[in-house]
């Protein structure tokens, strides 16, 4: 195995929490939508989440622009969300890992949101900073899944082998088997501690730890 050299980080559920998108997709977008069809909220809230669950895997299903437009709400996504911005959270772990592994590795972002959401969240407390490239499915591959083909073509981009490459997130398909299947180093973020496995990991300290022992 070779140095070192990229560590790659999912967005949602790993650096940043989901407390926005819940309050996005299961709060504020299925009330707008009850109040412009004059129905309950509960049945905007499940015909919603049956929507959701229906068009899973669509290119366009992470972004939030795409669903005001689905559900027919006019307004303009940033006036939306101008309201929710401030629950976009990060971990705690998040800042002081991304400080600390910055000084050693370069550090980019693999998301399958749009990268304008990505660019939003990363904005907050200025994580932007330790990144050196975002990639976005859903603008560079045209698709919402991390397949192994998209992670071998960033590491071409970024100039590296894909031993050269570690990568975390919370989804065992997209940010564990698949990239592992393109010959990256990877981790499955697990912070419910739930999974037990050697390749889980609680905290983006343990990630931390676990990277530095990689040499």
């Amino acid at each position: 195995m070779n140095k070192i050299k990229v560590i790659s980080f999912d967005m949602d559920g790993c650096l940043t929490d989901e407390e926005f998108n819940n309050r996005f997709y299961f709060v504020a977008l299925p009330s707008v939508f009850a109040k412009m069809k004059g129905i309950p909220f509960r049945e905007a809230h499940d015909f919603a989440r049956g929507e959701y669950k229906k068009l899973y895997g669509n290119r366009e299903w992470a972004d939030p622009a795409y669903w005001l437009k689905h559900f027919g709400i006019q307004e303009p996504l940033h006036e939306f969300i101008k309201d929710l911005k401030k629950h976009i959270r990060h971990y705690k772990d998040t800042t002081p890992v991304l400080k600390s592994l910055r000084q050693d590795y370069r550090l980019v972002v693999v998301s399958a949101s749009p990268r304008h959401m990505i660019d939003l969240k990363l904005a907050e407390e200025s994580i932007s900073q330790y990144f050196e490239a975002t990639f976005s499915m859903h603008n560079d591959f045209n698709t919402m899944k991390k397949e192994p083909e998209a992670y071998k073509e960033i590491c071409k981009k970024l100039g590296i082998k894909p031993d050269e490459m570690v990568h975390v997130g919370d989804s065992r398909a997209h940010d564990y088997e698949n990239p592992e299947k393109a010959g990256i180093k990877s981790f499955l973020l697990d912070r419910e501690g739930v999974e037990k496995h050697d390749f889980v990991v609680k905290s983006l300290y343990e990630f931390e730890k676990k990277v530095r022992a990689l040499g």
